[in-house]
């Protein structure tokens, strides 16, 4: 009877052990053609929850690369009027200077002569409007001829004409007609900035002599941002003038700046590309450096996509797949191409069978089942 016993318990571990071979076998040889057939025992343990896959619209985007641009009006060269040696320079490039402030000291000999010339004209002019009272009297008592007064009149004329000519010189020169006096004649001039911005460029250099019309240095006045967009051919149906973008910086891109396109060229450029203008709606975070890299988002017209729940897709070893249900307990390992996720739902761009089911929850348990199996065995 014993022996009856332990032939009957043997024969029972024989089954089972035999049994779980079986199982362990069919998983073998479904991963083999990237399917899994799942036990009882691991049907009760997962959570497994599919879905259809759905048709719906996608806002699609577009990616472009921009640089900061400015505009010839808001890019400022700073010359005098009279040109000069350059004694000093106060500032380098990247400076913030605002309208009014001393950028370079110059001397000239010509400044002297102008401040000398306006003196000695003034002086004149005191006694040529003498001469002209006195000799208006004397026409008046007849005691002087008409000519002689039309003398000391033409003579105070152009003498008028020439001060307020000076006058105007010694405004250009950045100097009061009232400060330059016989005591207060000046060899140093100023070169202020004209506006409010950054120094871009310092084009000179201390004992350097510049002409009236060559540039010290030149401004970037910041106050209309821009940025120029490089857009190929295929990509300009996707902008009009007046469209709302994304631009962020290179060194921040999570931080967000709206933008308006506000001029598309009319000229493709040697690499197939034509620029495209947009003003930057909101300030920057920094003064605007010309030529600042950006990359540019847009939004595109609505797309058709076929959508999975984001968790139907797992990643592994750098490719994306989804879970096929072919029965209540196998699956099947597809890979696919994803696209854009969108309020939790990601276009799969691999044509899928819209009557199958597909694993929406579950699928990394799924794809850790396959594995363990894998090295088991």
């Amino acid at each position: 009877m014993k022996n009856y016993i332990w032939a009957l318990i043997i024969g029972m571990n024989f089954s089972a052990c035999t049994s779980q071979k079986e199982e362990n076998k069919t998983l073998r040889e479904t991963e083999n053609t990237q399917e899994i057939t799942l036990t009882q025992a691991q049907q009760k343990q997962l959570t497994i929850e599919t879905v259809k896959v759905e048709t719906i619209d996608l806002n699609a985007t577009m990616q472009l690369s921009a640089r900061t641009q400015v505009l010839p009006q808001d890019r400022i060269s700073v010359t005098h009027m009279l040109g000069g040696f350059v004694k000093s320079i106060q500032v380098i490039p990247g400076t913030y200077v605002k309208k009014g402030q001393v950028l370079a000291v110059l001397e000239d000999p010509m400044f002297v002569q102008i401040q000398e010339e306006y003196l000695t004209t003034k002086a004149l002019l005191e006694k040529a409007e003498s001469n002209f009272k006195r000799q208006k009297e004397l026409n008046e008592a007849q005691a002087a001829s008409t000519k002689i007064l039309e003398e000391a009149q033409a003579d105070r004329k152009l003498l008028l004409i020439k001060k307020r000519a000076l006058e105007e010189k010694l405004h250009l020169m950045h100097l009061s007609p009232n400060s330059v006096t016989v005591n207060a004649i000046k060899r140093n001039l100023t070169v202020v900035s004209p506006v409010s911005g950054a120094i871009n460029k310092v084009s000179v250099n201390r004992g350097q002599y510049v002409s009236a019309s060559e540039p010290l240095l030149e401004i970037i006045q910041s106050s209309t941002p821009l940025l120029e967009i490089k857009a190929f051919e295929n990509q300009l149906a996707a902008l009009k003038i007046g469209q709302k973008i994304l631009a962020s910086t290179n060194q921040n891109p999570e931080q967000k700046y709206e933008a308006k396109v506000i001029s598309i060229g009319q000229e493709v450029n040697s690499d197939g590309s034509v620029n495209v203008l947009a003003q930057l709606s909101n300030p920057l975070p920094q003064p605007l450096i010309s030529q600042m890299y950006f990359t540019v988002e847009l939004t595109v017209a609505n797309q058709s996509a076929q959508v999975l729940p984001e968790g139907s897709v797992v990643h592994f070893e750098g490719k994306d797949y989804v879970y096929e249900v072919l029965s209540n307990n196998t699956y099947k390992m597809k890979k696919v191409k994803i696209g854009k996720a969108e309020k939790n739902k990601i276009a799969i761009i691999t044509p899928l069978n819209p009557t199958q089911n597909y694993v929406s929850k579950g699928a990394y348990a799924l794809l850790m089942a396959m594995k363990n199996t894998e090295e088991e065995e």
